[in-house]
């Protein structure tokens, strides 16, 4: 299997969509539900394999590092280019510049409403961050830091993907979940279309694709390494 281009991609869709015309008014977008499907199928990759996310996209992993906190502010931008936050680290300083040597502390994320609410009432409202959660495009944080706790954050996860454009762009992620972003484009549209029947076998396609990659993706980090009791006991070494 080789990676699927752009141009192949919408072939693809356009086919799968009742061999889609130029002159259907639907056909304008197809672009966009290609790229579309890319960060989709990332994002529903990486809910069925919550545990070992960072086996799937490697060449999407990245770090973000935002600007010291401000002094009775309570939220960060959210990183432009950022599709999946997997943690988020304070430091002690606001003057950090060694992620590797200055102190850092994991900080917990809240992700429920009423137990972010209940914050305010049991913990201390103003000190150094150590909870965190999603909050529209920014990231709130809590305690607020205040002169004295001014920090900086350092934001581990995925990327988005890339939108393509040309005939022969291809999407960055390992050509296994090409495939999948095909049905999942075909299930874009399809939605679109009211194409109700099609869009519910396209979605359970993406999904048998996605378990499919996930167990490949398994298989080959787990193939790296060698139990220590095989190594201790193998006569080559």
């Amino acid at each position: 299997m080789a990676a699927i281009n752009f141009t192949t991609m919408k072939t693809r869709v356009k086919l799968r969509l009742g061999n889609m015309q130029t002159s259907d008014p639907f056909e304008t977008y197809v672009d966009e539900w290609v790229n579309d499907a890319a960060n989709r199928v990332i994002l529903r990759a990486l809910t069925l394999n919550a545990k070992s996310k960072q086996n799937l996209f490697p060449e999407l992993e990245s770090k973000w590092r935002t600007d010291a906190t401000t002094a009775g502010t309570e939220y960060i931008a959210y990183p432009a280019d950022c599709l999946w936050i997997d943690s988020v680290f304070s430091f002690d300083s606001s003057t950090a510049t060694d992620e590797n040597r200055d102190p850092r502390y994991v900080m917990t994320e809240i992700a429920d409403q009423r137990t972010w609410e209940l914050l305010d009432k049991t913990t201390s409202t103003v000190g150094q961050p150590r909870r965190w959660r999603r909050f529209s495009n920014r990231i709130q944080v809590h305690p607020v830091p205040d002169s004295n706790n001014l920090t900086k954050l350092l934001i581990i996860g995925f990327a988005e993907e890339s939108d393509l454009s040309g005939d022969t762009d291809v999407f960055t992620i390992d050509y296994k979940w090409h495939p999948a972003i095909v049905d999942m484009a075909v299930y874009l549209g399809a939605v679109e279309m009211e194409w109700t029947e099609t869009a519910a076998t396209a979605l359970m396609a993406v999904d048998r694709r996605l378990q499919e990659s996930i167990s490949i993706r398994g298989r080959e980090n787990a193939s790296d390494y060698m139990p220590l009791s095989r190594v201790m006991n193998d006569p080559t070494r």
